[in-house]
């Protein structure tokens, strides 16, 4: 039988995530508690503060584009 895996964050509520690479639509992608979170217009390296607006079973979607930088790589 497959283990239950429980969703981390709470629709609405902000996180911090740190951007790792480019998605294949050009949206950032990191990963919050070994789940993915998509991101619009982030960049590799980022730091990021974003609100979580739609959550599936292993995959999150911040989708108003609105967030804040909190380090840019260098």
């Amino acid at each position: 039988m497959k283990e239950q895996r429980t969703i981390p964050v709470t629709k609405g509520k902000t996180y911090e995530i740190e951007i790792i690479r480019l998605g294949t639509n050009g949206e950032g992608v990191g990963k919050y508690q070994d789940f993915t979170v998509f991101i619009p217009y982030a960049l590799p390296g980022e730091r990021i503060v974003a609100v979580i607006t739609t959550v599936k079973k292993n995959m999150l979607w911040e989708n108003c584009g609105k967030y804040y930088v909190l380090r840019r790589h260098e």
